[in-house]
């Protein structure tokens, strides 16, 4: 019995989230499906982010356990031939029994696009929200490092999650803009349901000077969801990285990590590369 991590890249417009369900496409069964047609045998892959519906991933994390003779070294090249366009398998490595990709990693970083500018984008219309808006990034940055830290995220939660434990550590929310490209880069332990995107959409209208960061501030002590910012559209979210302890792929230690938080402001809102950290 070998135990096999994944690094796979997934475009979200394909598939209707992560999870396995009834009558709607998930990378979950694309995989489960693929790997079943492989080695005959069939089991859910675990993952180390659930993403939603329309969100895609550079670089998700996921593991699982099999008895097939399949080298290690062949396993992306083989499912790629049996997974649907939208998702492609990269790399593949064996880990030890105890790795678990959900509870292992030290951080993952997200990253939610905007395009600026006047006229919505086609090429990018799966990867970018379109917000034609003028935006004051001081007050976003600066807002964003006073929600940096351990703090109880209950108010940048949606309803429909069953978690209890709502405390959680963000490293680092940055917005960085190229042109009309916006990049609203968001590192943490771990987040909520829909965190991101209600931290991206409370940005912008702190942005638009729509609500200020006392307000935003005040809402989350008081665990008030509904005074803060809308859940961004699926489309403009990205799984960027999932970092572990001493690393896992490439790029992906603490060290990266720490270099990752510490240069956001380097970051290139257009360039989609997780094989280096800025």
């Amino acid at each position: 019995m070998r135990h096999i991590a994944l690094l796979c890249e997934y475009d979200g417009s394909v598939f209707h989230g992560w999870q396995e369900q009834a009558n709607a496409p998930s990378v979950q069964e694309a995989l489960r499906l693929a790997w079943r047609e492989l080695s005959g045998e069939d089991f859910s892959f675990r993952s180390c982010s659930r993403t939603d519906a329309g969100v895609s991933a550079w670089a998700h994390v996921s593991d699982f356990f099999t008895e097939s003779t399949i080298p290690t070294e062949k396993i992306p090249l083989a499912l790629n031939t049996k997974v649907p366009s939208g998702l492609s398998v990269l790399k593949s490595r064996e880990v030890p029994e105890a790795f678990h990709s959900r509870k292992d990693p030290l951080g993952k970083a997200y990253v939610y696009r905007c395009w600026l500018g006047p006229s919505r984008p086609s090429i990018l219309r799966n990867l970018v929200a379109h917000f034609p808006l003028d935006l004051d990034l001081q007050l976003m940055n600066e807002l964003g490092q006073q929600l940096c830290g351990e703090h109880d995220f209950k108010a940048f939660m949606d309803q429909g999650s069953v978690v209890r434990q709502t405390i959680r550590r963000l490293d680092c929310l940055r917005c960085v803009r190229q042109g009309d490209a916006l990049a609203i880069i968001c590192l943490g332990d771990g987040f909520l349901y829909h965190q991101v995107r209600i931290l991206a959409g409370t940005l912008i209208l702190v942005g638009r000077q729509k609500l200020s960061s006392e307000e935003v501030l005040s809402a989350c002590r008081r665990k008030d969801r509904t005074a803060l910012g809308p859940t961004l559209p699926p489309e403009g979210l990205c799984l960027h990285k999932v970092f572990f302890p001493g690393g896992l792929f490439s790029e992906d230690d603490e060290n990266a990590y720490k270099a990752l938080c510490h240069s956001a402001a380097l970051f290139n809102p257009l360039d989609f590369s997780t094989e280096k950290t800025c």
